[in-house]
């Protein structure tokens, strides 16, 4: 019987020399950027052993293991402070964004948008026809234009910015839910939102959260098909990949575009930089379970 189908307890994650470390406490050695980029230090640092998210920019970026992995539990300690947001992704796709969102028809329409209308403007500006002529009315077309310019740039920039965080530095992937719950109320959080819930899938059967700032540990099981989220040594959540459940459910999700995802296969472990919101983690660790 594969382990993961076994009755086990938090004894199972206790430290033993099954375990392979994935950090030392000094370097990122064994973790990249996607598309094999060299960790930033605009978005990650380490400090005092620890590892910690920076704000570096407009939304952050993860980081992802350089090995992949089978059949495996991958454990992480992790605070974040208050109201903080974060993740654990498995099954991690890094070209899945690329084309895969709805942020590219948004981009191309507001391309077309700005285009259309610049033409327009310049159209109307140097036609000198009818009451076109008119000075006055040349100037008030400029100005109109000039004052949607202003208006608009800032956010068309904005998207521009995310389209590139989306197709460069956030991993595609299911994702274990990191949630400061005991701050938000559990009557304000959707289920399939909370801490270590399969984030817009599935909910966790229980909330295993720590005070705001404390450390927590979760952990993540894959064997086989089988999957186990663990928070403080209490499962949390049980599910089969490529099981109609999770399709069904997946297909309901943000997650429906990414191809794939459903599916069992070799994957890279990702930490999520969520906006470059204060997250710190310690103790990273994988265990071959095959």
């Amino acid at each position: 019987m594969p382990q993961a189908m076994q009755e086990r307890d938090g004894t199972f994650f206790a430290p033993s020399p099954e375990w392979r470390s994935l950090f030392d406490g000094k370097s990122l050695s064994q973790w990249r950027f996607l598309h094999d980029q060299e960790i930033d230090p605009r978005f990650w640092t380490i400090e005092d052993g620890v590892i910690r998210t920076l704000p570096g920019g407009q939304w952050g970026a993860d980081i992802i293991t350089r090995d992949t992995f089978s059949d495996f539990a991958f454990c992480a300690e992790w605070k974040v402070a208050l109201h903080g947001n974060s993740g654990i992704l498995y099954n991690v796709k890094e070209d899945q964004w690329r084309g895969q969102d709805q942020l590219p028809a948004r981009v191309r329409n507001a391309w077309l948008t700005m285009g259309g209308i610049t033409l327009l403007a310049a159209a109307l500006f140097f036609v000198r026809r009818g009451f076109l002529k008119h000075e006055m009315v040349r100037a008030l077309i400029l100005g109109m234009y000039v004052a949607w310019l202003a208006h608009t740039i800032q956010p068309f920039e904005r998207l521009l910015a995310y389209a590139h965080y989306m197709e460069n530095w956030k991993s595609a992937g299911f994702e274990m839910q990191i949630y400061d719950d005991a701050s938000a109320g559990a009557s304000s959080i959707e289920p399939a939102h909370a801490n270590g819930a399969l984030y817009d899938i599935f909910a966790p059967t229980s909330v295993e959260t720590r005070p705001t700032g404390s450390w927590n540990e979760s952990c993540i099981v894959i064997d086989g098909k089988q999957v186990e989220h663990w928070v403080n040594g209490a499962k949390v959540l049980g599910y089969q990949l490529e099981s109609s459940d999770l399709e069904r459910e997946t297909a309901r999700s943000r997650y429906r575009v990414i191809q794939g995802l459903t599916k069992k296969s070799a994957t890279r472990v990702a930490l999520q930089n969520h906006d470059g919101q204060l997250t710190w983690f310690r103790n990273l660790r994988i265990r071959a379970l095959r």
